[in-house]
């Protein structure tokens, strides 16, 4: 019986190419470098040298354009890599005209500036340093924002009984008040007829922070006493009740609707 035997052949062992991993890294740490050389040119000299050119304004405002970069910041030599849009959004939205701004950047020297002004929705009467009633303009969120000629809408309710230490634009009412100041704008906005029908809101103090509201049309010198918000419905139905009245001959007797336990209550005026 014969033997066999085997032997394997010997195979060289393959060692790996440390001259190839050297030159890899070499180039590596190449790029690295002249990409940290070209990041240091472009902010030490490209940037700097890359200035705001083009200013895009859009804007509902009678604002001019040279007030509102004044307040943005961007008088002058600006370098477009340093302007913060939400910084200059933050600084125009401070105005009290505006209601929202918007800012976008355009590479490599344009800047966007989209303003939407603030829109009236009742007006107050105050009194300057000499006495004299002076208008005043507040929006949905009872900020004043237009004071005595700078008012462009003069058609608007009257919001009584609020008193101001000082008057300028930028002061904003109590929190308190804001229920009824979302009521307002949503009557304006969606039954605008009905909302141009009120002449005057009178707000009476009461304990704290309540109030309630009494209001006089521009068709009827009848006071309307409401609890603290502004119902369409409880104002439709007192237009009703006078227009009854009157068909009547009755309004003239009448003193005032009362309206605040949600049944439409008319009192009488005192004889002599």
């Amino acid at each position: 019986m014969s033997e066999a035997f085997f032997f394997d052949a010997a195979r060289p062992q393959r060692r790996p190419n440390r001259g190839l991993a050297a030159r890899l890294l070499s180039w590596l740490v190449a790029a690295l470098g002249l990409l940290a050389a070209g990041l240091l040119c472009f902010h030490l000299w490209l940037a700097p040298r890359l200035l705001v050119r083009n200013v895009v304004l859009a804007s509902d405002l009678s604002l001019s354009q040279a007030a509102i970069l004044r307040a943005a910041g961007l008088e002058g030599a600006v370098a477009w890599f340093q302007v913060d849009p939400r910084e200059v959004e933050r600084r125009l939205e401070a105005l009290p005209p505006v209601d929202q701004a918007t800012v976008g950047k355009s590479f490599p020297d344009t800047l966007r500036i989209r303003l939407v002004g603030r829109r009236p929705l009742a007006a107050l009467l105050a009194s300057d340093s000499q006495g004299r009633a002076l208008p005043l303009a507040i929006d949905r969120e009872g900020v004043v924002f237009q004071v005595g000629p700078e008012l462009t809408v003069w058609d608007l309710p009257l919001l009584s009984g609020v008193h101001f230490a000082e008057v300028r634009a930028g002061l904003q009412l109590p929190a308190s008040l804001r229920p009824l100041l979302g009521d307002l704008d949503r009557l304006a906005g969606e039954e605008p007829a009905l909302c141009r029908l009120i002449s005057e809101i009178r707000l009476v103090p009461g304990r704290g922070d309540r109030f309630e509201l009494e209001l006089f049309t521009v068709s009827h010198p009848v006071r309307l006493r409401l609890g603290e918000r502004l119902a369409p419905e409880a104002l439709r139905s007192a237009l009703v009740v006078l227009e009854l009245l009157k068909t009547q001959g009755l309004l003239e007797r009448v003193r005032e609707l009362d309206l605040r336990t949600g049944e439409v209550v008319y009192r009488i005026k005192e004889e002599g």
